[in-house]
């Protein structure tokens, strides 16, 4: 057999399933980094290519095969990856497999267990990529890729089998994040401007936070690495000099906003947002701490990310089990002030089923964060990842985790490889119940996670629950009342309810090998394609909230009001009873059929709403009475247009491509902007299309 010579052909691949939507739909900034850190070492004995869609990766090496590949192996991808590499290694054996990724377990026998289970792989690069897999990659190169011979060097942080027998050498060693050359003014990562996938980068890796259920609460990561700001500002000029399509981007940082470093990165988005109009939003997770740092950060970028209040839980109890230390509660409320005054989105994150989670307790986090009003709310069913102290076997018994598997969202596919069809589903692992929560509860508790995402996220509901709470009615009071009548709901939304049960019920499976030998069937998985089995359900019934129960939602939402008013003791009464009627439908225009951007609204108005949604007008509502009606218009403008009609062609207008849609955009800047009409004073309106009672509440 010919021994391969200089320069090898290395690819490294960090797959995403494109079948229904681009799932992972991010440039592969990690594989970036350690093709970049590797080139940077070796130079031209290595000639490096990168693939993230599976088609071109499929295609490319049916023309010509490298030497060595790699692949990412995260929750999304793993079994994409590996139905790939053991379909190489069965054309070409003596090509060099390597995985490398979080989604690995960090214990001997787990880790023994992954590979034997996966033979196919030559070798494991564990932990931090970049040295290891430059480490694996030069005693390769040694052995002129004689992959037993290569198992018998000193390598540190790679795994791998040798007649069966598990080795590894382990070192807790950490790379300086700034040695690496950005892979984006490398120009690595060209190829992936390619208008559906959205910029990555790292300011900074590692997080001093010990939560159990994430992959970085490992020791190893509590030691914060750093860019330097000066190269991040660079790489983000670069970023925006050649973007396409999509101006969203991400930070991969656990922690932005918490370092004095990030306040130099923030003035940079800065410069480069008003030089070059990128980005227009980041999705980032903001530091659980130093949040006046944060909201620094976010005062200088104008609002671009959301402020995140990510407290899993406000139960003292579930925090000790999972070792975590929250804000206070008044700093998540200036939070929410803050924000609000610099214009930025709130979030918060809180995760059913912890251990020591309860029905009551998980209900009480909510009220928490609701009530200190944060903007956005997402309720979490909690994931048991690999290589987390949460999946040990000791934390499981400890309290009592009950787990379930079911299919995850947009992860699956059927792939030609030659004559081949490779059928690939991804699964994720999550837990339904414990000793403190039935599995009655569990449902429960999703359900009202529906009711937040219909009727509360993204200002839903805004203009309504800023009223009542000027009659000391608080968001949490309205959503319980709405929550607790939802079987009396109009037939659509009470059928939207039975129907989300039903399905978070059936998604769920006691097997990982039962549900794949169910789903692993070519049928099955265009069944998933099409969004009839295994979609994100929170996002399929969003989705269908904001195109088909939007006025439903309008009427819930005023019926509310009404029977919470009628049941205080107020003296104007009637005049708030028919205030709250012009108010709803002022708020329904403004969001029905939202992505519809060429429909325009007018209607007459006898209040003062622009005033009242924006919170100025004090007094009541006889008070906000014109002098005489106005009329209003209701539109998008040429910028909300360019996003809305970009999202739509990107993620399609199907179910699942809507639920995307709005998982993307900041919604709540999306909504229709309102002016009064005196006469023809809008000029650039004038031969818009309008619909003049078009909506009925």
């Amino acid at each position: 057999m010919e021994v391969p010579q200089p320069p090898y052909d290395v690819w490294v691949c960090d797959l995403t399933h494109t079948k229904q939507t681009v799932a992972s739909n991010t440039i592969p900034l990690a594989i970036g980094s350690i093709a970049s850190y590797a080139k940077k070492h070796l130079g031209e004995l290595i000639h490096i290519r990168l693939f993230k869609y599976p088609e071109e990766l499929i295609n490319s090496f049916l023309i010509k095969p490298p030497h060595i590949i790699g692949f990412s192996n995260y929750v999304w991808n793993l079994d994409l990856s590996y139905s790939i590499a053991s379909h190489i290694k069965k054309i070409y054996p003596n090509i060099v497999v390597v995985f490398g990724g979080p989604n690995y377990p960090n214990n001997v026998i787990g880790q023994e267990s992954f590979l034997k289970q996966r033979n196919n792989i030559d070798f494991y690069v564990y932990r931090e990529g970049e040295a290891w897999f430059l480490s694996l990659l030069k005693a390769l190169l040694a052995n002129k890729l004689n992959i037993e011979k290569t198992k018998l060097s000193s390598l540190h942080n790679c795994h791998f089998l040798i007649n069966g027998d598990f080795q590894f050498q382990n070192s807790n060693a950490r790379i300086e994040l700034d040695e690496v050359p950005s892979p984006y003014t490398t120009g690595l990562l060209d190829g992936f401007f390619d208008g559906q996938l959205m910029p990555l980068i790292q300011t900074n890796r590692g997080c001093p936070f010990s939560c159990i259920f994430c992959s970085e609460s490992d020791k190893y990561f509590n030691k914060v690495s750093f860019r330097n700001p000066d190269h991040v500002v660079e790489e983000l000029k670069y970023i925006a000099q050649h973007i396409k399509g999509n101006k969203n981007m991400f930070i991969a940082d656990s922690n932005f906003g918490m370092y004095q470093q990030d306040l130099l990165i923030s003035q940079g988005i800065a410069k480069i947002k008003e030089t070059h109009g990128f980005p227009d939003y980041i999705h980032v997770a903001t530091g659980k701490n130093a949040k006046e740092r944060v909201l620094e950060a976010a005062r200088i970028t104008g609002g671009l990310f959301r402020l995140s209040a990510s407290v899993q839980s406000t139960d003292p109890d579930v925090l000790k089990n999972i070792k975590r230390q929250n804000i206070s509660p008044k700093t998540i409320i200036d939070l929410a002030k803050m924000a609000t005054a610099i214009g930025s989105n709130t979030y918060a994150e809180i995760i059913l089923a912890l251990p020591g989670d309860n029905k009551r307790s998980h209900f009480k986090s909510i009220e928490d964060v609701i009530n200190a009003n944060l903007n956005y709310i997402r309720c979490f069913t909690l994931m048991l990842l690999e290589g987390t102290e949460l999946d040990s076997e000791e934390t499981i018994s400890r309290y009592g985790l009950v787990s379930k598997y079911r299919v995850l969202p947009r992860c699956f596919g059927v792939y030609e490889f030659g004559g081949t069809k490779l059928l690939s589903v991804e699964t994720e692992k999550v837990c339904v119940a414990n000793n403190t929560l039935t599995f009655e509860d569990y449902l429960e508790c999703r359900l009202f996670a529906l009711t937040i995402e219909i009727f509360y996220n993204d200002g839903i509901l805004s203009e309504l629950l800023l009223f009542m709470a000027k009659y000391g009615i608080t968001p949490y009071e309205f959503l319980k009342i709405v929550h607790d009548l939802r079987d009396g709901l109009p037939e659509l939304l009470s059928g939207a309810y039975k129907d989300f049960l039903k399905e978070t019920s059936g998604e769920l499976w006691e097997s990982e090998n039962l549900l794949l030998e169910y789903a692993k069937d070519e049928a099955i998985i265009q069944k998933y394609i099409d969004g009839e089995l295994g979609s994100n359900l929170i996002f399929k019934y969003k989705a269908l909230s904001f195109i088909k129960f939007m006025g439903e939602i309008h009427e819930v939402g005023l019926q509310a009001a009404k029977d919470i008013i009628s049941e205080k003791q107020f003296y104007d009464k009637d005049e708030i009873l028919v205030f709250l009627d012009e108010f709803i439908t002022y708020s329904l225009y403004k969001k029905i059929n939202l992505l519809e951007c060429d429909l325009v609204y007018e209607d007459m108005f006898q209040y003062d709403l622009i005033s009242a949604e924006s919170g100025d007008l004090n007094g009541k509502p006889a008070d906000w009475k014109l002098i005489k009606p106005i009329t209003l218009r209701f539109y998008h403008d040429n910028q909300q247009k360019e996003v809305i009609n970009f999202h739509r062609q990107e993620f399609g207008m199907s179910i699942v491509g809507i639920g995307r849609i709005l998982s993307r955009l900041h919604v709540k800047k999306m909504y229709r902007k309102v002016a009064a009409i005196k006469g023809n004073t809008i000029e650039n309106l004038t031969h818009a299309t309008t619909e003049s009672r078009t909506v009925t509440v």
